[in-house]
């Protein structure tokens, strides 16, 4: 499935995407929910199993797509730890992702994205954002000059995201020492 590239020795070309080789899908289905309009209630049942969500409380909101791609580039920024050419490469693959829906290549060529107006950085900043996402196995060189597979288990191609915080009851000491003891 993998060649090396020829002219690039470290970067290695796929014909196929190696990102869909060991998808596993998980299904749960002991939750409750509890609905009132744009608010919801969810309670997984299985939250007392150690990294389970236990009870989430939602709100559903509508956001335009560059906000939409902001919230869920951001989530990625954080998790992994992308630089500024990164991230700005991150949210244009996103956005060109979206637009072509049941497609897991995208094109990144320099010279179009500047004419399509899509990408107003200098160059540095585009090679570095793709070696980026290359190195951290969010894209994939693609063996056609300019594609790149994109991670499927990074991209959401949907029209909905939930960034959620979750807080833990903090464990602390129910009886102090000295009731137990007289």
């Amino acid at each position: 499935m993998a060649t090396y590239n020829k002219a690039d020795d470290d970067v290695v070309v796929y014909s196929e995407n190696p990102s869909v080789m060991d998808l596993q899908i998980i299904k749960k289905t002991r939750k409750t929910f509890l609905r009132n309009g744009d608010k919801a209630l969810v309670i997984d049942n299985d939250g007392a199993v150690a990294g389970t969500l236990g009870a989430v409380f939602i709100e559903q909101k509508e956001v335009d797509t560059e906000q939409f791609i902001k919230l869920y580039a951001g989530g990625i920024d954080e998790l992994a730890d992308l630089s500024g050419a990164g991230f700005k490469l991150f949210k244009l693959v996103y956005k060109l992702m979206l637009e072509k829906p049941n497609s897991d290549i995208v094109v990144l060529d320099f010279n179009a994205l500047k004419i399509e107006q899509r990408w107003k950085w200098a160059r540095t900043t585009f090679i570095s954002g793709v070696n980026e996402l290359l190195s951290k196995k969010i894209l994939f060189k693609h063996y056609a000059t300019n594609n790149y597979f994109y991670n499927v288990k990074l991209f959401f191609n949907g029209d909905r995201i939930s960034v959620v915080k979750q807080y833990r009851l903090k464990q602390t000491d129910m009886f102090d020492e000295q009731e137990l003891l007289s």
